[in-house]
């Protein structure tokens, strides 16, 4: 990441202006609310609503691209240092390897990083400002409702947390697996040859399917515990958002709450919880 270190630090302030931008947007769809409610003008927040929404997308595409650009470039210098480390070890080791699973390591395992530099540092650092933000425009909204959502918020994650710490070793396996795979064709390929001589294409087929099987068992591990933290993720979601319906209607009911102060915690709970699973995306 050296080489990197401008471009990131401009997509770490593109992303904390997007991130303060975002965490406008319910203030001002609060404010709007509250003039129509009370039959004043509103045509100037109106616009600045979308002036910030135009901004706010604006400073995200820029960031993206730039996140993008410099993950290739990442995966890029990765690749050439890989290749140079190879070509130098002592012969000794390319006898106890398999030639196939260095060239795994040359290319499925650097690709990993363009989502660890595009999904995984900028989204962790935004998205833990994205929760700080919320968190205290919530409690300054709605102490009570917070208090409320976020047990909820937190039973729903905790379980998302249990699987997350599955999924790991289980993907580490998996990438193994795809590395002992390609292992085996780039060794028959080798002998393709000797192979045919010998009239063995079906046996060395047989093993190259077997090392497809285990790829694709040791991928469906990892997938059958990824499947959970979505629906864990929509739970945790759906629930606070009716918890917060329940109990902030019943506020505004009995005049507590105004309903701008009700649509802007439901928008900072969404900006809560999304990044939160992001977070706990990136873990995996």
């Amino acid at each position: 990441l050296r080489p990197h270190r401008g471009v990131l630090l401009l997509v770490a302030t593109l992303s904390l202006a997007g991130t303060l931008a975002t965490l406008l947007q319910p203030l001002l769809t609060r404010a709007v609310l509250d003039a129509i409610g009370n039959s004043e003008p509103a045509g100037r927040l109106v616009a600045g609503l979308v002036a910030l929404l135009a901004v706010v997308a604006g400073l995200n595409a820029v960031r993206d691209y730039l996140l993008q650009r410099t993950a290739e470039g990442v995966v890029l210098a990765a690749r050439r240092t890989l290749a140079g480390h190879l070509l130098r070890l002592p012969i000794a080791e390319y006898d106890s390897r398999r030639t196939g699973d260095l060239l795994s390591r040359v290319g499925a395992d650097t690709t990993l990083l363009r989502a660890v530099v595009t999904s995984g540092l900028i989204d962790m650092a935004s998205g833990m400002i994205m929760i700080a933000g919320a968190v205290i425009a919530m409690v300054l909204l709605d102490p009570l409702m917070f208090a409320v959502t976020a047990g909820g918020v937190a039973l729903a994650l905790s379980g998302g947390m249990v699987v997350a710490r599955r999924v790991r070793p289980a993907s580490r396996a998996a990438q193994e697996r795809i590395g002992e795979m390609t292992a085996t064709v780039e060794r028959a390929l080798t002998a393709a040859r000797t192979i045919r001589a010998s009239r063995a294409e079906q046996r060395e087929t047989e093993a190259v399917g077997a090392a497809a099987e285990a790829a694709y068992r040791a991928g469906l591990r990892a997938a059958r515990l990824q499947a959970w933290i979505g629906p864990i993720g929509v739970a945790a979601i759906q629930g606070a958002f009716l918890l917060v319906l329940g109990i902030g209607g019943a506020r505004v009911a009995d005049g507590s709450l105004s309903v701008g102060d009700l649509v802007a915690f439901v928008l900072f709970l969404f900006f809560l919880v999304m990044p939160l699973g992001r977070v706990l995306n990136v873990y995996t």
